[in-house]
């Protein structure tokens, strides 16, 4: 399954790769709370914290350093769900994030240990194909 994809951000072509290190990113962000919703589909700003994870991620495989700020990401994804186009282009990276191997047996691994730092939410094993990732998110994080 393909967890890769090459965006353009600021006109700089960036790539976004969703594995271990985008896990950790979304799953120990301060604001985690805020990344989904009562329903566990990711927020505007949840969106743009995955895109975001995902170019961390590829910028720790390539060793190289990820110089664009969170702040572009989030302007970048206002923009995109002003049209649909945008929208489609969004829930593709997210259809791509939501099914890469290596999160879904991170989410799995996560369900039978529960043994992330600050007890981590509970992933649903149904990763749907239409973007949508069931999070509970625990009360109090």
């Amino acid at each position: 399954i393909m967890s890769y994809k090459k965006v353009t951000v600021n006109g700089q072509e960036i790539g976004l790769k969703f594995g271990y290190a985008s896990y950790k990113i979304i799953m120990t962000s301060k604001n985690r709370s805020l990344l989904f919703d009562e329903n566990g589909n990711p927020t505007d700003i949840g969106v743009a914290k995955i895109i975001y994870s995902g170019y961390q991620n590829n910028c720790l495989n390539k060793d190289i350093d990820a110089d664009i700020p969170f702040d572009d990401f989030t302007k970048w994804v206002d923009g995109l769900i002003q049209t649909e186009k945008g929208n489609d282009e969004l829930k593709e990276i997210i259809t791509i994030w939501s099914e890469s191997a290596d999160i879904q047996a991170l989410v799995k691994d996560s369900e039978k240990k529960n043994q992330v730092a600050n007890q981590p939410p509970e992933i649903s094993q149904e990763l749907s194909s239409s973007a949508t990732v069931n999070l509970e998110l625990s009360p109090g994080n």
